[in-house]
């Protein structure tokens, strides 16, 4: 990292030159590049108020809840026309009748637009469709591309989300990522964790953090340069002070050495030290202090999510490894947590991709994420639903009656975490496979004490239009303005 800074000082600092911190190196090295974008990020936090006197930054005190009552898209992939077509994430069938927040399981055939829903929960919540990335709309201008309607080549997109919080999201007019992708799972995450793994950026990335964890590195780095530029400085005020010969050679020399260093730092072969300006005692102090917080923010995320990773696996995973007489347990490296297979009566670890079939693998990687999603909830104070479009496809049949035990030790994992029974659980399930759909249902239904669960076909847009739907599919009001078409029909009472 160290050989590579001025490559990662690039471009940016003609939009910050009165910032304290990169102003001085710029006015104690000459050439040394410019800053780069990541920086506006550091700018951002240097500028709060901030309190790190006791090693913690400080957090909003309540949770915001961002569970989803309602979603509606028009003009959106698969939905075309002007009429908005949704579902319904409220459930009224309790003795007061009043309309709650549910999770909601949602069994649909191929072609009846549950990636579309999924991609529109994605706009919603990230102002970014993973699922886009996978098609090749990896870029923010193509993304719309993608989630446009072909039939409606002269409409735009539109998005809506009722949150819980009664917050109406409207796409395309609010560009704001509300959430990190802790809390999405397709084929295309279980892809994605395959081929990376378990590390420090891959967790740091589901947390909403990977650039807060890069600047971290850069800060770090600078912080030494800045050192070695304060000394440079004040070696350079005394040399020109210094009355004596010999102090003046004393001085010169150490001069070399601290000057060679900070070339080296800084991955320069040459590297003309231009005129020093005296780097403050209060520059230094305000570095720190944005260095302090950026370190406590990430050091924090990772704990707690190494905390609830020795809690949550275990109750997900062993069940499933009862028969091979072994056991998940939890080890930390290199700053990252790493989860092994350890088996019974010898001290042999192996990896969970070793050791896993496809299946149970898949429920590991779920198990990963229903981690993350816990521990963004905790830290970020953000209750946010966790959204799964057909992760568990291509199951056997066996299997797919273990996904009941699964499911039912998640929500019992997090109804017994005490910092998330005030953060609700709401998990929102699409898959085509009934046996699936069932049993994530029951699985769900029979363990929780603090939600709701809906069980419910979805149909196809068309359906609606040729009016062959019953009750269940009559339109919705999202507020006092807008109804949809709900297109979600009830299998089951929920409860």
């Amino acid at each position: 990292m160290l050989q590579t800074v001025k490559n990662i000082l690039k471009t940016g600092i003609s939009g910050f030159p009165d910032n304290a911190v990169f102003g001085s190196i710029l006015d104690c090295i000459e050439d040394l590049g410019e800053i780069p974008s990541v920086v506006q990020l550091f700018v951002k936090l240097s500028a709060l108020p901030m309190s790190v006197s006791d090693g913690e930054p400080d957090k909003q005190e309540l949770a915001v809840d961002h569970r989803i009552r309602h979603l509606a898209v028009s003009s959106f992939k698969g939905f075309s026309g002007d009429n908005l077509y949704g579902i319904n994430c409220c459930d009224s069938s309790g003795k007061r009748g009043v309309a709650e927040v549910a999770s909601v399981v949602l069994l649909g055939s191929n072609g009846v637009g549950k990636t579309s829903l999924y991609s529109a929960m994605e706009i919603g919540a990230m102002n970014h469709s993973y699922i886009a990335d996978v098609h090749g709309y990896e870029a923010p201008a193509k993304q719309a591309e993608y989630i446009r309607s072909e039939s409606d080549a002269g409409r735009e997109p539109q998005v809506l989300i009722a949150y819980n919080n009664g917050q109406i999201f409207k796409y395309p007019e609010n560009t704001v990522e509300l959430c990190p992708r802790a809390f999405f799972c397709s084929q295309y995450d279980i892809q994605y964790y395959e081929s990376h793994g378990m590390t420090v950026d891959y967790i740091m990335q589901q947390l909403g953090r990977l650039k807060l964890y890069r600047l971290l590195l850069v800060l770090v780095d600078l912080q030494e340069i800045m050192l070695k530029a304060n000394i440079a400085a004040n070696l350079r005020k005394r040399l020109k002070e210094s009355t004596s010969q010999t102090e003046k050679i004393t001085i010169s020399r150490q001069l070399f050495s601290e000057t060679t260093d900070l070339k080296k730092l800084l991955g320069l072969g040459k590297l003309k030290i231009a005129k020093y300006e005296w780097v403050t005692e209060n520059i230094l102090k305000d570095f720190k202090e944005v260095l302090d917080l950026v370190k406590s923010d990430v050091n924090t995320a990772l704990a707690k999510f190494s905390d609830i990773s020795r809690d949550l696996f275990p109750k997900l995973l062993n069940n499933f490894l009862k028969e091979d007489n072994a056991e998940i347990i939890i080890t930390e490296e290199e700053q990252t947590v790493l989860p092994l297979i350890k088996i019974a009566g010898n001290d042999d670890v192996v990896e969970p991709r070793k050791w896993f079939n496809t299946f149970r693998m898949k429920l590991f990687i779920l198990s990963v994420k229903f981690v993350l999603s816990f521990t963004s909830k905790i830290i970020d104070k953000n209750n946010y639903p966790v959204v799964m479009d057909d992760v568990l496809d291509s199951s056997d049949f066996r299997n797919k009656y273990e996904i009941r035990r699964f499911f039912n030790s998640v929500v019992s994992g997090h109804d017994e975490y005490n910092e998330l029974i005030p953060m609700p659980l709401q998990i929102i399930f699409f898959s085509q496979d009934k046996i699936i759909a069932t049993n994530v249902y029951e699985g769900i239904a029979e363990s929780t004490r603090y939600m709701r669960v809906k069980y419910c076909r979805l149909f196809h847009y068309k359906d609606v239009d040729d009016n062959r739907l019953n009750k269940d599919m009559d339109k919705v009001r999202m507020d006092l303005q807008t109804e949809y078409y709900n297109l979600a029909g009830l299998i089951e009472r929920s409860r």
